[in-house]
């Protein structure tokens, strides 16, 4: 039985979480120790079934439960035959680089992309089972840190060049990159002087509205650092957040509320 699926009601009694999970027209009463997930009683019988009892009956099986002893970590063993089914495998290409940024596609559950900070953008359009980079010679930069897709329009994705993880060598970008068509065609939208774009945010309902956190320049005085905003589909920017010449941007949330 898939509890994510189910609508659950608890009743705490003695100590203990009796559930009481309802599926159309079956009723799983479940027991659960406190402090642990270990599941120790587990039963399933007709809703209609349940309903015809009378409260002496209800009762009476109240106590039984109450009364089951309490099973600590040390008393539940693994069953090591459940994991023989599971198995690590690697759903990237066999050589993309380290990767800063990635996002999946609302709506398309089997499309995502991640952007490789040596190796441009990849795309998957079946669950991971297949990648392809969609920016080779179609951008000046070939390291990719940032990406975000609209939440309203999956064919509008917007990447951000450079590595911004710093460590003992990076790969500076040259700006923001933006594609209308899941990835065919890209047209550079700004940041030129800026190595690094460390995160892009779309507004989840006006796709006109963008962010955009700026690592800047690596080692020297930047003046396209901190946040910038554009209201405009990305036509003009204003930088909305700036603190000095040295203090870059590296990351943003959108309060939805």
């Amino acid at each position: 039985m898939k509890f994510s699926s189910l609508v659950p009601s608890s009743l705490f009694i003695g100590g203990r979480i009796v559930g009481v999970v309802v599926r159309g027209s079956d009723l799983a009463l479940i027991l659960v120790t406190l402090g642990s997930s270990h599941v120790i009683l587990s039963r399933t019988m007709s809703v209609k079934r349940i309903a015809g009892w009378s409260s002496a009956s209800l009762l009476v099986l109240i106590m039984l439960v109450s009364a089951t002893p309490r099973l600590s970590a040390q008393d539940v063993t693994l069953n090591e035959e459940l994991l023989d089914n599971y198995a690590w495998r690697n759903l990237s290409p066999d050589r993309g680089g380290r990767s800063i940024g990635v996002t999946g596609v609302i709506g398309q559950p089997d499309v995502a992309y991640f952007g490789a900070v040596g190796g441009g953008l990849w795309k998957t359009s079946n669950g991971g089972q297949d990648w392809n980079s969609i920016t080779d010679f179609k951008i000046n930069s070939s390291s990719v840190g940032a990406v975000e897709v609209s939440e309203t329009n999956p064919d509008l994705i917007f990447i951000g060049t450079g590595e911004t993880c710093i460590r003992g060598n990076v790969l500076p970008g040259d700006g923001v990159y933006r594609s209308r068509d899941a990835g065919e065609t890209w047209e550079h939208v700004g940041f030129s002087d800026s190595h690094g774009i460390s995160k892009i945010r779309i507004h989840p309902t006006n796709p006109d509205i963008i962010w955009v956190a700026s690592f800047g320049k690596y080692s020297a005085e930047s003046e396209e650092r901190g946040v910038f905003k554009s209201t405009d589909g990305d036509d003009t920017w204003e930088r909305v957040l700036f603190a000095n010449g040295w203090s870059g941007a590296i990351d943003i949330a959108v309060d939805l509320k």
